[in-house]
């Protein structure tokens, strides 16, 4: 399958790094070979825009390899990053991961697909934010589908009925799980994003999440 011309754009980067935020997010690859895979492709795609006018993928990679003067092993590595890219690239099962996790967020709520393209286009956030936004509304989400009285799919009118012990009993949910100070700042964080989003599309009157504190994190100490 031919690739898409403009394979060097921004917008393709940063859809392939949510992929890859995915499957690392589901264990599907380590925190090592994530980053190398973000490296890697980063270092194709400078080189073709540096280029004028940008090569094709493949004399892309070849002109790249040519200009190089790494080990063998690293060299390897980069042709597998690239092929990985290449099979995202061309619509290929590889790439499905990331809208697998999009459906299910859009399971519990149509809003998703919405908010994805408000994080996107509207505030422009990178794909690491992007995706840390959503992955921690899913985390919401699956904490709502516990409750016998949550409907799931979530309806339009379900958002003005959360209350703020509902909100307290879900901090309270995620310290029992042992999770930090700053994972838990970050999910109020994305909560307040989210709910903010929902009162600039007219179904919440007011932000029930703002009453929500950010735990402080301990300072450590100075060494002498």
């Amino acid at each position: 399958m031919a690739l898409d011309p403009d394979w060097f754009s921004i917008s393709s980067q940063e859809r392939f790094e949510l992929l890859l935020l995915s499957e690392k997010q589901n264990g599907l690859i380590s925190q090592s070979t994530f980053f190398n895979y973000r490296s890697d492709v980063k270092k194709l795609l400078f080189f073709a825009r540096s280029c004028s006018p940008p090569p094709s993928f493949s004399l892309c990679q070849q002109q790249l390899l040519d200009q190089s003067h790494f080990t063998i092993a690293t060299l390897n590595r980069w042709k597998s990053s690239w092929k990985k890219f290449s099979r995202f690239l061309s619509d290929e099962p590889s790439s499905s991961s990331f809208d697998n996790f999009l459906a299910e967020l859009n399971s519990f709520t149509p809003l998703s697909g919405e908010y994805f393209d408000h994080l996107t286009s509207y505030h422009n956030y990178s794909s690491h934010t992007t995706f840390n936004y959503l992955y921690d509304l899913k985390q919401f989400f699956s904490f709502l589908s516990l409750s016998s009285s949550t409907e799931i799919p979530l309806l339009d009118s379900f958002w003005s009925s959360i209350s703020k012990r509902l909100l307290m009993n879900y901090i309270t949910f995620l310290s029992k799980r042992s999770n930090s100070d700053r994972t838990i700042n970050r999910r109020i964080s994305s909560l307040r994003n989210f709910f903010t989003f929902l009162l600039e599309i007219d179904l919440l009157s007011s932000v029930p999440s703002s009453s929500l504190k950010f735990r402080k994190s301990p300072k450590s100490l100075p060494q002498f």
